[in-house]
This record gives structure tokens, C-alpha cells and sequence, in this order.
């Protein structure tokens, strides 16, 4: 059975045949006095007709017409249709104002929009709000998507820019740039940006800007320096390897005696400048050494970091369990062994006693150097190279007894 999809009644009445629907709707205009204000008209034909009259009116109110009054619609029905639970008046459908009977009418067809949203104006508070909210969400993009770590390193940009603007002179912002040097790349950057948006006071603004200022500067100030440093460090670094050469100039290694003296003189005479940047430069050159596969120059490179190691963690102890330890140190690294195994086969030093001491100057070395330094670095690694080649000769002279 077709079904008449066109309209429902208020009562929500469905699956009248279509002809009926027809047959209501005709014998409904035929009843109903359509009064349109300007052009008065008793519709008593077919729908088309009622729709075309419809229009017209609506176009003649657009064209503007004399009449002040509103263009409405009376459906109400002179005498009550047969079929008044399906009685549909379609050509009032198309006029935006009408008046209907107690009964609703709705169409379906004639709502192609659905409702009208008007726009209200946003304040300035909620607006400020909204931006504020923006700038916190772009700090998760600005860290690589990662919403925890975002937080963590934002947190921890805040509190970095935070103390520098409690900085009482500007010796206490150059000792803090100073210590965080690695802090100020792109993300310190756009933090301090992030801020200044999120700022309302022109005094903190000021301020904040102040020391971004600053702290470029000293930044700025500081590249200049250490590639300076570099600059200067690399020809020392290749005096101290011109000094374990031999007359023509070449490397044989292992060097000899009389090569390892002419080294330590050269590091003893440059003591001054045996800095980060030196080693900077060494580990570097190292690096380039082994992608070339130029295995000699890496283990002269090697045997330099060693004597340098070896200079920096001599002290002066003579006797006893440290006189011992530093005789080490300062030793060649083939005759660790030897001296640890003579002084234990004489009493001299115990497995314990050595031990301890070790430890305390390995503590000593990266409790007191700045952590995460090439200097710190590799003299640690020379102690741990002793621990263990101490820790062997104490295990094999444990078992020989």
C-alpha cells in the first residue's frame, strides 16, 4: 500500500491512501477562507491554486506593498471537513506568519534549515579565556605531542625563568645562565613567548622582557667565547700530540718512555688550558678518527685522555694506603698490576683498605666536578679502570692462597 508522506496532522495519523489524502485536502480549501491582507481571496480550487496565491502574495509584500498590516493566514474551516484528523492546509505552509485552528499542522517538506541560531557577542573575559586555553594546549604540540613530558619540561621552563627573575644583580643571572646553558634552546624560547601573551601586568611584562633580553645576550656572549675556547684548545691539542711524535713527525704506538714524558711535559705545560674545551675537542676528533676507521689516531686520542686523567687525579699522598693509590694512578696502565701486587705481597695495603680510599676518590671526583663535564667523565672512567684491575689482582692473589 503507497502511503501519502507529504504531511502529518497533530494527532500523528499516518497511511491514509493517496488518493484520500487528495480528496481531503480539496474538500479542505473548498471549505476554508483564506483572507490575505492587501489582496482578499475565498480559495475554492485545487491546491495548486491555493499555493499559487500563496506566492503571489508573498512576492507582492517583498515588492513592498501599501498595507501595514502583517500577512497572515485564517485556516479556519467554515464548516468542519469530513476528514478533519487528516485536514491539511499546505498553502500556509509557505507564509513565515499564520494563524491556525486549535489544531497543528506541520509539514515535513518546509523545514529544510531547521532552527535559526542568532549570534550573541562574546565577552572580552571569556574571550581572554578561550586565548589562554589556546596557548596551554600549543605547549603539548610545541613538545613533540607528548602531554606528560610537555608538562614535566613546561613545569620545569617556569620554574628555570621563575628564579631568574628573582635574580637580585646581574652577577646571579650570569651564574644561572651560566649553569644552565643547555636550558635555553627553542622550547625555553617559546615558553617565554607563551608567557608574555598570558601576562595582563605591563610591569611583568616589562620584566619578563628584561630578562629574556639579558639572557640572550649572555647566551649569545657564551657561543662566542667557547668557539673562541674551541678555536684556541684545538692548536693545543695538537701540541700535546706533536709531542708524542716522533723526528719524522709519525705515531707508533704504544709509545715509548721517552713519548709518554714528552706528553706529560706538554700537558704540564699547558696546565692552564686543559679545559672542557680541549676535551671537547679531543672527543670530537675522536669521533671523526672512528668514522674514518683511523684506528691509531683513536687510541693516541685515547692514550692523551689517559695521561691527562692521570695528571688531574695525582695527589700528594706518599705513604700508606693513598701514597699507594696514587702511585697507581700516575703509573702507566701496564704497571697497575705489578704495583698493586707488590705493595699487598709486603703488607703494605689490604683488599678493604684499598678499596676504600678508591671509593672516597671517586666520590670526591663526581661529587665535586660539574655533572655531565668531560672532565668529570673521563676521570671517572680512569678510577673505575683501577677498581677493576684492583679487583683482579685481589681475586687471583685470594685464590693462589
Amino acid at each position: 500500500m503507497r502511503r501519502y508522506e507529504g504531511c502529518t496532522d497533530g494527532d500523528g495519523s499516518m497511511g491514509l491512501r493517496q488518493s484520500d489524502a487528495r480528496h481531503a485536502v480539496n474538500l479542505s480549501l473548498q471549505r476554508t477562507q483564506l483572507v490575505l491582507t492587501g489582496r482578499p481571496s475565498t480559495i475554492t480550487d485545487t491546491p495548486s491554486l491555493a499555493l499559487q496565491h500563496a506566492q503571489d502574495a508573498i512576492a507582492q509584500r517583498d515588492r513592498g506593498s501599501n498595507s501595514t498590516a502583517p500577512l497572515t493566514v485564517d485556516c479556519r474551516p467554515a464548516v468542519a471537513p469530513r476528514h478533519d484528523s487528516t485536514t491539511t492546509v499546505m498553502a500556509a505552509c509557505l507564509l513565515k506568519n499564520c494563524s491556525t485552528s486549535a489544531r497543528t499542522v506541520t509539514v515535513r517538506a518546509v523545514r529544510p534549515f531547521g532552527p535559526r541560531h542568532f549570534a550573541t557577542a562574546v565577552s572580552q573575559q571569556r574571550l581572554a579565556q578561550q586565548q589562554r586555553r589556546l596557548r596551554s594546549l600549543s605547549i603539548v604540540c610545541s613538545f613533540d605531542g607528548d602531554a606528560g613530558k610537555a608538562l614535566k619540561e613546561a613545569a620545569a621552563l617556569d620554574e628555570l625563568i621563575d628564579v631568574m627573575l628573582e635574580a637580585k644583580s646581574q652577577q646571579e643571572l650570569s651564574r644561572l645562565v651560566a649553569e644552565n646553558i643547555f636550558s635555553f634552546d627553542a622550547k625555553f624560547w617559546m615558553r617565554i613567548a607563551t608567557r608574555n601573551d598570558s601576562l595582563n601586568n605591563e610591569a611583568e611584562k616589562d620584566k619578563l622582557k628584561a630578562v629574556a633580553d639579558t639572557v640572550m645576550v649572555l647566551v649569545d656572549a657564551m657561543v662566542k667565547q667557547t668557539e673562541q675556547q674551541l678555536n684556541d684548545s684545538a692548536g693545543v691539542l695538537q701540541e700535546v700530540l706533536k709531542a708524542a711524535a716522533d723526528e719524522r713527525g709519525e705515531w707508533y704506538l704504544p709509545l715509548d718512555k721517552e713519548q709518554v714524558s714528552s706528553v706529560r711535559a706538554a700537558l704540564e705545560r699547558y696546565s692552564d688550558r686543559l679545559d672542557e674545551a680541549l676535551l671537547s675537542n679531543c672527543f670530537a676528533w675522536m669521533k671523526k678518527c672512528q668514522d674514518d676507521r683511523m684506528d691509531t689516531m683513536v687510541a693516541l686520542l685515547q692514550k692523551v685522555l689517559q695521561l691527562y686523567a692521570a695528571k688531574a687525579l695525582r695527589g700528594q699522598e706518599a705513604e700508606g694506603v693513598a701514597g699507594v693509590l696514587n702511585e697507581v694512578v700516575f703509573a702507566e696502565e701496564q704497571e697497575w698490576e705489578p704495583i698493586i701486587r707488590r705493595a699487598a705481597a709486603t703488607g703494605e695495603v689490604a683488599e678493604a683498605a684499598f678499596m676504600e680510599v678508591l671509593q672516597k676518590k671517586m666520590e670526591a671526583t663526581v661529587l665535586g666536578m660539574q655533572s655531565g663535564s668531560y672532565a668529570q667523565r673521563v676521570q671517572a672512567e680512569y678510577l673505575k679502570e683501577v677498581e677493576a684491575r684492583a679487583k683482579t689482582v685481589f681475586r687471583q692473589l685470594a685464590a693462589a692462597q
